[in-house]
This record gives structure tokens, sequence and C-alpha cells, in this order.
């Protein structure tokens, strides 16, 4: 079996490797000169014709180019490209460890690399934080609805003491990200 890894220009692999089996289409390969081939000859009942000796009698046909099978190949059009043909050492190996594994595109062979590191954006970051301190908010407010109901006015407090700290760290957080640090 043969594999095959889709790049980009830089090696990057783009999406997962691709195999001759699944992928690639076998196709009939046809003779790109004519043959002459001896055949016996028959007559008009589809018999033998024998010469004295009991022989087939032979006659000689020339068959036309693109008029006999050779041998297959296998169509790979379905194979994006630019790709690599990679062993399957080569293959495993990318299973194994495909975040480090990119294709050198001056020797097509599969090579380590370090990716840049993910950098996320300051909407994401502020994402991150919102889904980190939501769930403590809303506990919060659940206590303060609860103590509420039960008038317990030192619950209600210093439950109100803890969501003013919790604001003033969330809203801390959120403006050294906004500001970009």
């Amino acid at each position: 079996m043969k594999y095959f890894l889709h790049h980009d220009e830089s090696g990057i692999i783009i999406g997962a490797p691709y195999c001759d089996a699944v992928h690639g289409k076998t196709v009939p390969v046809y003779n790109t000169e004519p043959i002459t081939m001896q055949v016996p000859k028959v007559d008009d009942k589809g018999n033998a014709v024998l010469d004295e000796e009991g022989k087939p009698i032979m006659d000689t046909v020339i068959k036309a180019v693109g008029t006999v099978q050779t041998g297959t190949t296998l169509d790979l059009s379905a194979i994006p490209t630019p790709y690599a043909e990679i062993t399957t050492e080569e293959h495993d190996d990318w299973m194994q460890h495909q975040g480090t594994r990119k294709v050198d595109v001056a020797t097509g062979k599969l090579v380590e690399y370090t990716p840049d590191p993910v950098v996320p954006t300051t909407e994401e970051k502020i994402a991150a934080l919102d889904a980190e301190y939501q769930t403590q908010f809303t506990t919060l407010a659940q206590a303060l609805g609860l103590a509420t109901l039960d008038g317990n006015q030192t619950n209600i407090d210093s439950i109100k003491a803890d969501y003013a700290a919790l604001k003033a760290e969330y809203q801390a957080k959120r403006e050294v990200i906004s500001n970009g640090k």
C-alpha cells in the first residue's frame, strides 16, 4: 500500500493521509505499438484448420495501437496536489506525531518541526475569562436569592461582599486583557 500526504507550499500537512487502495483508481494500460500475433486459422464453424501433419495452420494478426490491454496503473487524480508519497513507516510515524511533522517540499520527505505557538486573540482570552467567571457569578446570584428568601441579612451582606470582590477581580483581569498585556 502507498500513502500520500497533501500539503501546502510550506510543507504543512492538510487533512488526513490518502491511500492508493482507497483513493486510487485502477485503470487499464493498452499497447502503445502494434502487436503481431500468431493465431490458429479457423473455418466458418469455428474449428481449427489443420495442415497435412495435423498441426494447426497459423494466421498472422496485427493488433492496432490501443487495442490490447498490457497491464494496469493507478489514477491518483482524486488525491489533491501537491502531495508527498510516504512509506508505511513514515505513515505510522505521522499518525503518532501529527502536530510535529511536515513535508520538506524540496525532498518530499516527512520531517520533524516545531509549530509556531498558538496565541489566543483578545476576544478568545475574554471569552475564556467570561467562561471562567460566569459560573461563579451564577452561583453567587443563586445564593443571594436563597438568602433573600430566607431573610438572612448576614448572609445577604456576605454574598454581596463576595460578589463585589469577584466583580472587581474579574474587571481587573479583563482590563489587563483588553490592554494587550
